[in-house]
């Protein structure tokens, strides 16, 4: 009986590191009109609030960022809460202007509206249970996502979106 006890855990321990062991994925879900970039259902992996977190837990910000600027995809991160939120463009437009929060606010917008939007999926003003933390780790990869398409537009001089 501990023989086969023993096989076992042999048998489990090798399948791990031989990494036949299922690895989770790192997959950020956005909501989006164009099929290809919707990533509702992608693969094997569906949206879950769990998947989703765990998405944006291991989230590689900069590679997300260069697999769309490689499509010519100049579209920003937003937010959904009490309507949409476009993190970090207010705050970089205050910094390389004299404009105010308020004026900032609205050029977001403007920049939204010219280079377009894709939201991160599952974030909103409803807060329920694991979901607050989805909607923090949502707020820093699109702010981390936007500043770095800001500047990318900014020093290539790119007239307008997708």
């Amino acid at each position: 009986m501990s023989k086969t006890f023993f096989l076992w855990i042999l048998i489990i321990t090798g399948l791990q590191i031989s990494g036949c062991a299922q690895t989770p994925t790192r997959i950020v879900f956005l909501n989006t009109v164009d099929l290809e970039d919707n990533f509702l259902a992608h693969g094997d992996l569906k949206w879950t609030l769990q998947s989703q977190h765990d998405g944006l837990t291991k989230a590689d910000v900069k590679n997300d960022f260069q697999r769309a600027i490689s499509k010519k995809d100049f579209r920003f991160v937003a937010i959904m809460g009490n309507g949409m939120i476009l993190p970090g463009i207010s705050k970089y437009i205050q910094k390389h202007t004299r404009y105010s929060e308020r004026i900032a606010d609205s050029v977001a917008f403007d920049y939204a509206d010219k280079y377009h939007f894709k939201s991160v999926a599952g974030t909103s003003d409803v807060v329920t249970l694991g979901k607050a933390d989805v909607q923090t780790l949502a707020y820093k990869y699109a702010e981390t996502f936007n500043e770095m398409m800001l500047k990318y537009i900014a020093a290539n001089h790119i007239s307008s979106g997708r």
